[in-house]
């Protein structure tokens, strides 16, 4: 009876146009403000992809499974990026106007990386174990590794970087689209779950 009358209250003050009051007072305790955070949905991570030619333009919302997830990695590791230029979708703006800067761009995030987290994208992306020592007991640097084995790594990299990019129309070996279909953002928006644009690469596909 008591949780009855409570609920009642709580619809009345709705009614009465308190409910920023309401969400006030929840905010001022702990277990307030993890209802709150229970009933609001936590945002999407995403990748925006926004591909631009003399003639028209086209935009996909890349997301995060086992084929993109090493380009998610690149962009955790992103210098700054809390003063980087913004994009007017939201994230970062990072524009490519050919193949070069895309290059540039991918050898800053890897060589900036801790060893650890360097190993494990290698691992991810070329599927090379890189061991933490050589035999004589020295830490190795994971990039100078990879050189010395002969491993053109940035190439590799640089073409599963560009094909992700360019071919958003690809899957996963399990048959998920790499990127939000047009019912995917529907059911977003009905469910008022936000996307979170992580950056924004803008990329002129005449020189790609």
């Amino acid at each position: 009876m008591g949780e009855l009358c409570t609920q009642q209250l709580w619809h009345q003050s709705i009614a009465a146009g308190k409910a920023e009051e309401l969400v006030d007072m929840l905010m001022e305790c702990e277990e307030g403000k993890a209802a709150l955070k229970k009933a609001i949905p936590a945002p999407v991570e995403c990748i925006v992809i926004n591909r631009i030619n003399s003639e028209s333009s086209f935009t996909a919302y890349l997301k995060r499974n086992e084929k993109t997830e090493f380009l998610f990695r690149l962009v955790d590791h992103y210098d700054d990026p809390n003063s980087c230029e913004p994009h007017p979708l939201g994230g970062c703006d990072i524009t490519w106007n050919c193949e070069d800067e895309m290059h540039d761009w991918i050898e800053e995030q890897v060589e900036q990386m801790l060893d650890n987290d360097a190993r494990n994208f290698f691992k991810l992306t070329l599927d090379v174990d890189i061991p933490e020592r050589d035999d004589d007991g020295e830490k190795l640097d994971p990039v100078a590794y990879l050189e010395g084995e002969g491993e053109e790594w940035n190439e590799t990299v640089n073409e599963k970087v560009r094909e992700i990019l360019m071919e958003t129309d690809n899957s996963t070996p399990q048959g998920e689209s790499i990127i939000f279909t047009p019912m995917d953002l529907f059911n977003f928006e009905q469910n008022g779950i936000v996307k979170k644009h992580l950056v924004v690469f803008t990329i002129c596909e005449e020189a790609f």
